[in-house]
Formats: C-alpha cells, sequence, structure tokens
C-alpha cells in the first residue's frame, strides 16, 4: 500500500512501455511454470501445494534476474499472510492470474521505483535488456526520470519516502523482543491497546512474518472475561478495549465464542441508550468502537442498533461557538458515524455546514490542526481527509502538501519511539495514523492524492500530466491494488 500511489504515477505517465514490459515478464515467466497451470477445479489443500510448487519455480526465476532472495521471500511471505489469499480461487490458473501475477508485476514496479531513487544497482536492469523484456524505450524514460529526480530539490523526499518500509523494519525488528514482551504486561489497557496500534502498523508494512503474536493470541483466547469490557477513558488515540480485542481476534484468526461477544454488544449499546441523552454527541468515541466492533461481529451494522443512537440533538449543540471548542476529529467521526449508519439526512444540512467550517478552518498546507490553536495532528488529519474523500469533496486539499509533514513525523517519532510498559502513547498514535493518513492517499486514488503525492516526490512535469487528465484512467497492469471503502474506512484488495 506504501508504493501504490507511486505505481499509478508511474503507470500514467509510461502507460504503453510499462504494459508492453509487464505483458512481456507474465508470459515469460508463465513459460516455466506452464506444466503446474490447468482450469481444474482444485481442493483447498491441493491450492496450498500448487501455490507452492509454482512459488518455487518463479523464485528462482527471479532470483536468477538479479532479485535479492531476502527481499523476495518477505514479498512472497506477504501472499501467505493475505487472510484471504485463497478466495476467488479454483484453479492453479486463477491463482497465478489473480494472486501471483500482481504480487510478481508489484516487485518489478518496487524495483524500478528503487532504481529511479538509487538504492538497487543497474544487474537487474540490464538482465532484463538482454533478455528483450525491458524494450530500449522504457530504459530512455526510465533514465531521464532518474536523472531528472537526481538533479532535482525532490531527490532527498523520494529517497526518505522509498527507504522508509526499511526504517520501520529496522526499529521494530531491532525492538522484536521488546514489543513481543509488551503482549505480556499486567496493565490491561497497555496490553490490548498498544498491541492493537502496533499491530496495525506492523500491518500496513506487511511485517507480521517478523513477529511471533502467540501470547496474545493465548491471552485473547483465554482470557475473554478480562478484556471483554468498557473501557473507562476513551478516545480515538486510546480505543476500547474489547474493540481492540475483537479487531485482533479477527485478524490474527482467533476462534471465540461469538454468542458471547453479540450479548456483551448488546450490552454496551443498552448502557449508551441508557446513560446518555444525546448518544452521538456526549459519548462519540464509545459510539464509533461500538459500530466499529460490530461491523467485524456481524459485518454490518445491526438496523435495531441505529434509531436509538440517532437523537434529536439540541440546537445549541451546532452553535459555531461550541463547535469551535471541539476536537477535530470529534467534529468528523460524527459526520463519518452518520455515513455508516446511512442516515446522512438526519443531520440538517446547515449543521452539516458548521461542522465542515469549523473543520476547513483548521487545515492549513501540511496538515490540519486538532484544535484552532493546536499544532498539527496526524489523527486529524486522517479523519479530515477520510470525511472529505467520503463526501467526494477532496479538491479541498488540491493547493496542501500534507506528505512531508506525514513522512517527518514518522521518522521523527520513530527516533523517540521506546518499546516499553510506559510507552508514549502519543508517540506510536501519531505514527499510526500517519501510516493512515499514507493508507489514504495511496489507496483513494484520485487526481487530487496523486497529485499530493507526485508534488512531493517527482519532477513536476509528472505532476502537469496528472493535473492535465479530466479522469484517471482505468488502472489496466496488474498488481496488489487495494481501495478504501467510501463509507467504512476498510481497506480491501481489487481482483
Amino acid at each position: 500500500m506504501l508504493y501504490q500511489g507511486l505505481f499509478r504515477i508511474l503507470d500514467l505517465s509510461f502507460f504503453e512501455q510499462f504494459k508492453a514490459f509487464f505483458d512481456g515478464i507474465d508470459t515469460y515467466l508463465q513459460r516455466s511454470i506452464s506444466n503446474l497451470l490447468s482450469e481444474n477445479i482444485l481442493k483447498e489443500i491441493e491450492i496450498l501445494h500448487i501455490s507452492a510448487d509454482i512459488l518455487n519455480v518463479l523464485t528462482n526465476d527471479l532470483i536468477k534476474l538479479g532479485i535479492d532472495p531476502q527481499y523476495l521471500s518477505g514479498k512472497i511471505q506477504e501472499l501467505y499472510f493475505e487472510s484471504k489469499y485463497k478466495e476467488n480461487i479454483n484453479t492453479s490458473m486463477d491463482l497465478f492470474k489473480l494472486k501471483i501475477i500482481p504480487i510478481i508485476n508489484e516487485i518489478f514496479f518496487e524495483i524500478f521505483i528503487f532504481y529511479i531513487g538509487g538504492i538497487v544497482d543497474t544487474s537487474i536492469i540490464l538482465n532484463l535488456k538482454e533478455l528483450n523484456l525491458l524494450h530500449l524505450d522504457l530504459i530512455i524514460k526510465l533514465n531521464k526520470l532518474k536523472e531528472d529526480l537526481h538533479e532535482s530539490d525532490k531527490f532527498e523526499n523520494f529517497q526518505k519516502y522509498i527507504r522508509l518500509k526499511d526504517k520501520v523494519c529496522g526499529k521494530f525488528c531491532e525492538n522484536k523482543i521488546n514489543i513481543e514482551r509488551l503482549e505480556d504486561v499486567d496493565n490491561l489497557e497497555v496490553k490490548l491497546q498498544l498491541n492493537y496500534l502496533i499491530y496495525r502498523i506492523i500491518d500496513f508494512f506487511k511485517l507480521q512474518n517478523n513477529f511471533n503474536f502467540s501470547h496474545i493470541i493465548t491471552f485473547i483466547k483465554d482470557n475473554m472475561d478480562n478484556w471483554l469490557i468498557g473501557t473507562p477513558i476513551v478516545s480515538l488515540t486510546n480505543p476500547e478495549i474489547y474493540y481492540c480485542g475483537i479487531f485482533l481476534a479477527n485478524e490474527l484468526n482467533i476462534d471465540l465464542d461469538q454468542q458471547k461477544i453479540q450479548k456483551f454488544l448488546d450490552n454496551i449499546y443498552n448502557s449508551i441508550i441508557e446513560e446518555t441523552y444525546t448518544p452521538l454527541i456526549e459519548e462519540t468515541d464509545q459510539v464509533y468502537y461500538f459500530l466499529k466492533a460490530c461491523e467485524i461481529v456481524y459485518d454490518h451494522i445491526e438496523p435495531s442498533y441505529v434509531q436509538k443512537l440517532i437523537k434529536e440533538e439540541e440546537e445549541e449543540f451546532y452553535d459555531i461557538d461550541n463547535l469551535k471548542l471541539m476536537e477535530t476529529s470529534k467534529l468528523a467521526v460524527i459526520l463519518k458515524i452518520y455515513s455508516l449508519l446511512e442516515l446522512p439526512e438526519k443531520l440538517e444540512i446547515k449543521n452539516i455546514e458548521k461542522i465542515l467550517a469549523v473543520i476547513k478552518e483548521r487545515i492549513n498546507n501540511n496538515g490540519v490542526k486538532q484544535f484552532p490553536d493546536g499544532s498539527i495532528s496526524s489523527e486529524a488529519t486522517y479523519y479530515t481527509l477520510f470525511i472529505h474523500y467520503m463526501r467526494n469533496s477532496l479538491k479541498t486539499f488540491e493547493n496542501t502538501n500534507f506528505i512531508e509533514n506525514i513522512i517527518q513525523k514518522i521518522y521523527r517519532n520513530l527516533s523517540f519511539l521506546k518499546f516499553e510498559e510506559d510507552i508514549n502513547f502519543d508517540l506510536i498514535s501519531e505514527i499510526f495514523y500517519s501510516c493512515e493518513n499514507l493508507k489514504l492517499l495511496n489507496c483513494i486514488e484520485t487526481k487530487e492524492t496523486l497529485s499530493q503525492l507526485s508534488k512531493y516526490l517527482f519532477p513536476d512535469y509528472i505532476t502537469d500530466k496528472i493535473d492535465k487528465l479530466d479522469s484517471l484512467p482505468k488502472n489496466n497492469i496488474k498488481y496488489r491494488y487495494f481501495k478504501i471503502d467510501r463509507i467504512t474506512g476498510h481497506t480491501k484488495e481489487i481482483l
């Protein structure tokens, strides 16, 4: 996901040349496994066996082309960590076309990015040229882009961006033992909230194969009564403990008593509506995490929950002076909740406009402030970006440049971060929301978000080409392509 926007920018810039290359490389690799490909329907266990056989052959072929074996192993392991990697796969040909080709094409796109950024040598490029897989016209265009980038003030930006995954991986892997020890801390809130935030970062960078989650898996499975509780102080930085447990159980394939969870959610719902007059206003964060838990457990929001959560708010709440006292994130989440419940008409247009007006005043060139006089907040930036994506109003950000601040925050916070029981939650939360911002900017894929990336990373003529497009053409090159749902915010791979 970190490079998806960059893939799209390169694809839009050199579409014909890249299409010729990827068609050629896919055909070249398919020849070596032709005896393993068929349209015969396979059982699940057969899919596992045939995928191992196909990947073994292709790994050898790719290593011969000069691709680093360790890098290649990590990319292939990402495929197995996808919980639904066998979805829509019935034959070995399905497996090759829907799952293996996209990750191989992603590998080559990354190699081109690393080549442009000067962090891989020319041997792979020369090997591809010798096999007539990489044509001269694409080599010329890549070399010109590389030369222009190196001579521009964007080169340092580009290198920092493409080295980000290695920087995060280095920090997390160096602290592997300390991170895994955090699964055993006694403080329940720290244990669940911290492991939730850390896992989300690990998942964004696809680093799961570097860590052992057995302790937290065992804890979640054997201690439902301990963590299936409400949290005394809830915020978007400190999520509900029960939501963290439900989320991690879903991600780590932990089998839990669903009836017990559903009964607990019923109790949470009753508590919210009985103890608050206007739940959405008084307990915004609690309602938000309750609804997000319901999405996981029920795969949707139970209609019976909706009616009483949305009560008629006092008009005074929407007084501009009152709204100005509230966090940007809370204002944005209120709008997101109405959208989640598919009830935008319940909130009067004039009140929506008041909320958006208050948020707009806190947007500047580098990000979004949590309060009028506060500093830039990654959390506030994320929720503000998302609701404008949700409302199809991203043009609001066409003259901004959030990327620089996002990247700087990740590097700076990583340098201060220590994986201890008394870890600084602000640091880890800022890294988490910075990653969520990068996910939005890469996976929304609109002219506005691609232009944000391009302005920070590429020479101006690349950005100018994007800005001149009336609309983005369909993506015709198969690489792992993730799309963010406009309502829920969930990320899903598009096959």
